[in-house]
């Protein structure tokens, strides 16, 4: 005689919330320069997930992942991203990042000088560049990009030469010959990667 049985096994029992809860905005940047981001997501024992701007009005609940688009609230500033999980037990606390949002670009710069200085060879010559700090209040200027056009080539686009941290920067001309003509403009970047607008140009032509 044969026993045909069949043996029924309980589902491990879930007997805490969701564990483990961590958010990245950007994968931890620190600046964003646009409303949308993407986050990155870890929790333990989740059964869905929700999403918030301001840790009070949530989104609906939907299926735990661990990558997902959001939109930040509008408005530049620190921006928070809060997290929250659960599972047929219980809901976890949230858990949240931020990251500052500029959507803004710098000041341009408006008061380029270049100088002329010779250099220790006869065809050697300096241009000194110097200009005001841009200022940017949200998330502060990284750098500034300095480009150099030939103005005897009107139709050559700017050659980007430099891109110094401060409101100085140094151009070394080699094979200086009289009737040269130099252009320059400098765009100033945040820190959120937002570029100003070319400001003034300052030249030099010629000899000293």
């Amino acid at each position: 005689m044969v026993n045909d049985y069949i043996e029924l096994v309980a589902p491990q029992q879930i007997n805490t919330p969701p564990a483990g809860l961590s958010i990245s905005i950007n994968s931890g940047a620190q600046y964003s320069n646009e409303t949308n981001v993407k986050l990155s997501l870890t929790a333990y024992n989740a059964l869905d997930c929700r999403y918030s701007n301001d840790g009070s009005s949530y989104s609906f609940w939907e299926a735990y992942v661990t990558k997902r688009d959001w939109t930040l609230s509008g408005g530049d500033g620190k921006k928070y991203v809060y997290y929250q999980c659960r599972n047929s037990y219980s809901t976890s606390q949230p858990v949240f990042d931020n990251i500052i949002l500029d959507t803004e670009p710098p000041s341009d710069v408006f008061d380029l000088t270049a100088e002329l200085m010779w250099g220790a060879a006869p065809d050697e010559a300096f241009v000194i560049l110097e200009w005001s700090d841009s200022i940017d209040e949200t998330s502060g200027v990284k750098n500034y990009l300095v480009y150099r056009h030939d103005g005897n080539q009107p139709g050559e686009p700017p050659e980007l030469i430099g891109t110094p941290t401060t409101s100085y920067f140094q151009d070394k001309l080699k094979g200086w010959e009289t009737g040269n003509f130099w252009q320059y403009t400098v765009i100033p970047v945040d820190n959120a990667g937002n570029a100003g607008n070319p400001g003034n140009m300052a030249e030099i032509n010629g000899q000293p």
